[in-house]
């Protein structure tokens, strides 16, 4: 019994010291937007199905130099900007020009897969958006 304990016990310091952050590398390429859930008070069901519609046309191609292009439905030119992983904080920032608009986005990164991505972004006051894209 003894030794299932000690076992147990270096099997849990193991696990616990590992290392689970993200890795930069996993979010360079193209993915496309494939599912947009709102969790949102206070705006119109109108407003809302309309950012579904934006965000479902919505596709991000992340560079290995940290450069971003955005193209969507209403930006089919494509909108670029610089993005940055906070590994330890798990955060996703986007910091993208609009003509002479500077934008700066974080998003909350919940899962990093071989194939998907979800995030999540508050909406201060509003609640939050929850988006999951898949790599092209």
């Amino acid at each position: 019994m003894r030794r299932f304990f000690i076992l147990l016990s270096l099997v849990l310091l193991l696990f616990s010291s590992c290392d689970n952050r993200i890795e930069a590398s996993k979010l360079v390429g193209s993915w496309k937007v494939v599912n947009f859930d709102p969790l949102l008070n206070g705006i119109s069901p109108l407003l809302i199905e309309e950012g579904r519609k934006e965000a479902l046309s919505t596709k991000y191609t992340f560079n290995s130099d940290n450069t971003f292009i955005m193209k969507s439905k209403s930006i089919p030119a494509g909108d670029n900007g610089r993005w940055q992983l906070n590994s330890e904080k798990e955060i996703l920032i986007l910091k993208n020009n609009l003509g002479n608009f500077n934008e700066e986005e974080e998003f909350e990164i919940k899962l990093v897969g071989s194939s998907t991505i979800i995030i999540t972004q508050e909406l201060e006051g509003f609640g939050y958006i929850k988006m999951t894209l898949e790599k092209e």
